[in-house]
Parts: structure tokens; C-alpha cells; sequence
């Protein structure tokens, strides 16, 4: 038998039905919502079939969604359903459209988010961008960019590379509506921080007769009034932990932690910390994160040397110093709360308008005291990888904290290369734990 207490998600007093279908066009309460929600739960075998379309924030969500019945008489019902929840994940309103609507339902979607104070910035940015280019007027559209803009384009192929300034970046445009002029952007996921906003998108059009979709990923940061852009970065959808690492970027007080690595550490947390002390520009704060002892060992061809803190400011200082400078790093591995390993990116241009400062990507393996700063600093090229992980091996040994899990560690890659399958599931130090073997 049905239960026929209405659930938990819908509790709130406050709730809103709206249907925006062509045949109801009607509001409803919780207590007018709910019957005729559980009437179509009640159709025998019924079972929803729901395919996300788009999100905003936290707490929008819009659906495409079909009720299908098996019963004798087989039916269907197909909507696009719009959620919005409160801050404790109770829905206060569903919205339903009929299919074939789907840009009021992305409206309706873009409205609610524009409500929300916090995201107000990256909504009218954005808003801004899609109005700017729909009516063509390439005025409005470099009015939206800083004087300083820059886009890097990351995708693989880097079809636009890297463009500067408002005239350049419109140009862009102008040509890809020249070549398609029914050309525009949707919008289907956008979360936002104070400085900036992630979006994935695709471009929709035709061309030669034919339709395209072309999706990707934007990384839009706002200055610090929300309202002009300095810059953006534009990535494949394969690429979204990379624009997560820049859109996480944007930000130097704590926000990333809610999308934190699940194998991070403290050395990992301090290394972000840094990061986000030298983009934010608090140079006191990536002081803070070197231990007075902290060694800094250059292993990269032609640059190998050893150093103390004090070299090793100077060189970040150099670093800090250059226009736009920013890095983004992507955690690779860790070993216990004190090691950790990452690929640091660094960007920059030349002063005085020379272009991008070229400086190689590279592995930095990090490790911290108790107090969590950072007592060494190893750097490798990053075709040595190998050598890296067998550097951070081999310090998790000397600091003897999980001998049981280095001496693990090493038995298993000896005997995996020696291809020792009888010395795998052997119990060489006594752990009771062995290998399964096939």
C-alpha cells in the first residue's frame, strides 16, 4: 500500500507548484500539489525516467522528465521540470513546461537565479554577454571586458589561443557570427564565487545547411566590483577538474575546501593555501607558509641547485612581481598527512606589453612540519614523473610515522616488476594481510 504521508522533500509550508503547461497555466500549494503528484506515482508500474538539462548555483535544477507507465493501457507523460530547493535541500518550488518549451524553461531558470543576491554579479555578466551578442552590438560587448582583458584558450587544439583586449576578443565574434549568423550560446551548468563564475556551455548553429553543437567550459573572472571581466579561460568538457583548479583560483579564502581532493593532506592543504595567498596577492600570506628551515631542492635540467627559505622567496618574489602571474595546481599524489606531490601551472605576461611569459609546467613535491608549514620544496621536469613518486617514497620512509604501509609499498613494486606473483600474496612482516591471487 501507499504511503500517503507527504514526503520529507516537500515539507516545507512555503512550497509552490507552479504549471506552466499550454493547457493549465495554474498555481498550486503544498496541499493542492501533492495529491495530484501522488495520482501519477500511483498509475500502476509508473516510474520516472529524469535526464538533467541545466543547473544554477546550488539550488536550481532543470529536468527533463518522463512518467512511463506499463500498465494495460501503456501511457506517457513528458515534462521539463524546473526544482528549486532551500538551503536545506527541501524543494519549495517545482515548475512544469511543456517540452517543446524549453526556452522559457531555461528563462524561468535564468530569473530565479538572477533573484539570488550572491549570484547576482555573475548573472548579469552574463546576461550582459548573451543580450551584447544576440543584438550584435560589439559596443556593449567590449564594454563587459577590463581594460587589462586577456582570454587563454586551453582546449586542446587552442583554436583562439591567447586574446587581448575588449577589440580583439569582439573581433572573434564578429567573425564566428559572420560564418554562422543564427549562432548563440546556451548555458547549461554556472556556479559562482565572488570573483568570477563557471559555466559549461555550447555554441548552437547551423552551417552548410547542417545544425552543430559545439560544448565547452568558460572560467569567467570578475573584478573585484563585479561587473567588468579581466579575463577568461576556455576549456574542453574533458578538461573540467583543470577549470575547476582555475575557477577554485579566483578565490583565496577558504572556498575551494568544499571541493577539496578526497586524497588530500595537510601538505596538500598548505601548498593550496599558497596558491591561493599568490593569486589573492597576499605575499605576508605565502611567507606564512614556509618553515624558517625549509630547503628547497631545484632538480630540473639546467636549473639544479639546493637553497634555503630566503632563496626561495626571493625566487617566488620574482615570480609574484611579474603582470598577472597566477598558478594553478592539480594534486597528484600524497603519501600520509605530511607529503604530498603536484603539477604546478604558471602564468604571466611580460611587462610592458611583451606577451606570456613562458615557464615550463613541473612536478613540486611538498613537505610539511606538524604546524603544517612547509619544510621542503623538491622540484622535477615533468617528463621525470618516475623520479618524483620515488622521491616521495622515499621520504615517507625516513619519516618512519606508517612503516607497515612504506614497507608495503615497497614489497609490492619489487615484486610487481620482478613479476614475483608468490612473493605478492606472501605475509612477508607479519601485517596478516595478503594478496589474493587469480
Amino acid at each position: 500500500m501507499l504511503n500517503r504521508s507527504p514526503p520529507l522533500a516537500y515539507r516545507p509550508a512555503d512550497f509552490r507548484g507552479y504549471d506552466r503547461t499550454a493547457l493549465e497555466q495554474i498555481e498550486s500549494s503544498r496541499q493542492e500539489f501533492l495529491p495530484a503528484f501522488l495520482q501519477i506515482v500511483e498509475m500502476t508500474a509508473s516510474r520516472p525516467v529524469l535526464r538533467v538539462l541545466a543547473t544554477r548555483g546550488e539550488r536550481l535544477l532543470l529536468a527533463d522528465v518522463r512518467w512511463l507507465s506499463e500498465d494495460v493501457s501503456a501511457s506517457e507523460i513528458d515534462w521539463l521540470l524546473l526544482f528549486e530547493v532551500n538551503a536545506t535541500g527541501d524543494i519549495t518550488a517545482i515548475l512544469s513546461f511543456d517540452p517543446n518549451d524549453k526556452d522559457a524553461a531555461y528563462a524561468e531558470l535564468d530569473a530565479r537565479y538572477g533573484a539570488d543576491a550572491s549570484a547576482a554579479p555573475a548573472h548579469r555578466h552574463n546576461r550582459a554577454f548573451l543580450a551584447a551578442l544576440g543584438a550584435c552590438d560589439w559596443t556593449a560587448l567590449g564594454a563587459i571586458c577590463a581594460p587589462s582583458f586577456v582570454e587563454h584558450d586551453r582546449r586542446s587544439l587552442a583554436l583562439l589561443g591567447s586574446t587581448r583586449g575588449a577589440e580583439e576578443w569582439t573581433a572573434n565574434f564578429r567573425a564566428q557570427v559572420a560564418l554562422a549568423p543564427d549562432t548563440m550560446p546556451r548555458f547549461h551548468h554556472l556556479r559562482h564565487n565572488r570573483r568570477g563564475y563557471l559555466a559549461q556551455f555550447s555554441w548552437l548553429g547551423s552551417r552548410d545547411g547542417g545544425d552543430y553543437e559545439i560544448p565547452m567550459i568558460v572560467v569567467v573572472e570578475l573584478d573585484a566590483n563585479g561587473q567588468l571581466m579581466p579575463r577568461c579561460d576556455l576549456h574542453e568538457p574533458e578538461q573540467y577538474e583543470q577549470a575547476l583548479v582555475r575557477f577554485d583560483a579566483l578565490t583565496g579564502d577558504g572556498e575551494a575546501a568544499s571541493r577539496e581532493h578526497p586524497f588530500a593532506n595537510a601538505a596538500s592543504r598548505t601548498n593550496r593555501r599558497r596558491a591561493d595567498c599568490f593569486n589573492a596577492r597576499d605575499w605576508v600570506g605565502v611567507e606564512a607558509c614556509a618553515a624558517p628551515d625549509l630547503v628547497f631542492d631545484e632538480r630540473r635540467r639546467l636549473l639544479r641547485n639546493t637553497a634555503d627559505r630566503e632563496v626561495w622567496l626571493a625566487q617566488m618574489r620574482l615570480l609574484f612581481d611579474v603582470p598577472e602571474s597566477r598558478f594553478s595546481i592539480d594534486l597528484r599524489a600524497t603519501r600520509g598527512e605530511h607529503l604530498s606531490l603536484h603539477l604546478h601551472r604558471f602564468e604571466g605576461v611580460v611587462a610592458g606589453g611583451g606577451g606570456p611569459l613562458a615557464v615550463d609546467d613541473h612536478f613540486a613535491l611538498h613537505e610539511v612540519d606538524h604546524d603544517g608549514r612547509i619544510v621542503a620544496i623538491v622540484l622535477f621536469d615533468l617528463e621525470d614523473e618516475d623520479a618524483a613518486c620515488t622521491e616521495l617514497d622515499a621520504r615517507f620512509r625516513a619519516r618512519a610515522e606508517h612503516p607497515l604501509a612504506a614497507r608495503w609499498v615497497d614489497d609490492f613494486r619489487r615484486g610487481f616488476a620482478a613479476r614475483d606473483w608468490a612473493g605478492l600474496g606472501a605475509d612477508a612482516h607479519g601485517t596478516g594481510r595478503t594478496f589474493a591471487r587469480r
